[in-house]
């Protein structure tokens, strides 16, 4: 199997996202990538405005998709 891109890995995450805002555990779940894969790929979309951390408590991190991250998504 090949190795997945970053933005093949990105488009996954924002697909899985794009309804609901998720853990990165659900994320992981949902679009069946690693989840360490999936910390370090929301951490870029993150930075890039993509993604946004919704909430947070102690362990716990829900991230959900923002107007720039659907419109990248599109474009896609």
């Amino acid at each position: 199997m090949a190795k997945r891109t970053n933005r093949e890995l990105q488009k996954y995450i924002l697909n899985t996202i794009k309804n609901n805002n998720l853990t990165i555990n659900e994320i992981s779940s949902k679009s069946n990538i690693y989840w360490p894969n999936v910390k370090h790929q929301l951490i870029l979309l993150k930075g890039m405005d993509y993604v946004s951390e919704v909430f947070r408590h102690k362990r716990l991190r829900v991230f959900g998709i923002t107007k720039e991250g659907k419109k990248y998504l599109r474009k896609l």
